[in-house]
């Protein structure tokens, strides 16, 4: 049993809602932890939002704790470098090693959009070795790699879900590279902090199993047809017998933006959707007033795909996917 955990979110007002979700799911599956510290990177939540959020916690009887990022928001507008999607957020946890206290080193990151479907225990102690940094290998097609000089042989990792080594990072100056890469107005990247890892800390970066960050797309399709649709194979993705065990027992399942929509709207019918509702709709969720709006804004790619995997044969939808993939991750 642990007696103390820290976990990081970093939500701006419009994903406070999600982030409620993802921490009541926390606090229910760990309650056996004595002392449990949620921290969260505040850009720009509402008074109204940060109060439902501390009454979660206060139903579970745990600290939150909301750290402002004006001052980091300003100093990146000062070195020039654009908000991402209108916001700054997806940056911040970048910055952890400085937005929070010294004393601290070791912390869990976890997106708004996660789920934490038990105990995070073994996440918790998970043997960082020499690395700064532990993260879940992600199903990006290897041509995406291209585009930035990563080697095809390198696994490429999903940011949804980060253990820190904030020591480490601090020791190893990491705050100086990614100012340093985010003024190179040359490596415009396709997916912010993700891509950012990927090409500056891969040496650093311990795998983690794919149970404790198992993306709702491995819910709908079996280990071939995602490696075929993306081009993976074993040598830099999971096993298949890792990927069939941790689809059937995630620790952590992750809701990113992909075709088939998101649990918070009506037109989400897959897998995970009641494990999601469970605690959208508990007593100990304050943001009692959300209702499902019918469906989210996607890309008309994005619609296209989620309308053809709904009507086609599957063997011919991912046929479909796959050259969709390809144009995804299309060098330039």
């Amino acid at each position: 049993m642990n007696n103390s955990v820290s976990i990081v979110y970093q939500s701006s007002d419009a994903y406070a809602f999600l982030a409620g979700v993802s921490m009541c799911s926390l606090y229910k599956n760990n309650q056996h932890i004595h002392e449990l510290n949620v921290y969260v990177l505040n850009v720009g939540i509402s008074p109204g939002n940060i109060e439902k959020l501390e009454k979660i916690a206060a139903n579970f009887k745990r600290n939150i704790i909301f750290v402002d990022t004006a001052a980091y928001e300003k100093k990146l507008q000062s070195y020039g470098i654009p908000a991402w999607n209108g916001s700054y957020a997806t940056y911040m946890k970048l910055f952890l090693s400085e937005l929070l206290p010294e004393e601290i080193d070791r912390i869990l990151y976890l997106d708004c959009d996660t789920i934490i479907n038990g105990s995070i225990d073994s996440l918790w102690e998970y043997d960082l070795k020499n690395s700064y940094i532990a993260m879940a290998i992600d199903c990006m097609n290897p041509k995406h790699k291209k585009k930035y000089g990563i080697n095809y042989s390198q696994k490429y990792f999903n940011a949804g879900v980060i253990l820190f080594s904030l020591n480490k990072w601090r020791d190893n100056k990491c705050i100086r590279k990614v100012i340093s890469f985010l003024k190179d107005e040359k490596m415009a990247v396709s997916f912010a902090d993700q891509d950012l890892l990927n090409i500056c800390f891969y040496q650093a970066i311990e795998e983690l199993p794919m149970k404790y960050n198992c993306i709702s797309l491995y819910g709908e399709f079996s280990y071939q047809n995602i490696c075929y649709m993306y081009g993976l194979e074993e040598s830099i993705f999971y096993t298949q017998a890792d990927y069939k065990s941790d689809v059937n027992n995630p620790v952590i399942i992750h809701f990113p933006s992909v075709f088939l929509s998101k649990p918070w709207f009506q037109d989400y019918t897959y897998r995970w959707k009641d494990i999601f509702d469970l605690y959208l709709y508990d007593k100990a969720y304050s943001f009692t007033n959300y209702k499902k709006p019918p469906s989210g804004s996607m890309s008309k790619m994005k619609r296209l795909q989620q309308k053809m995997y709904k009507v086609l044969p599957l063997n011919l939808f991912i046929k479909i996917q796959k050259i969709a993939s390809n144009l995804n991750a299309h060098v330039e």
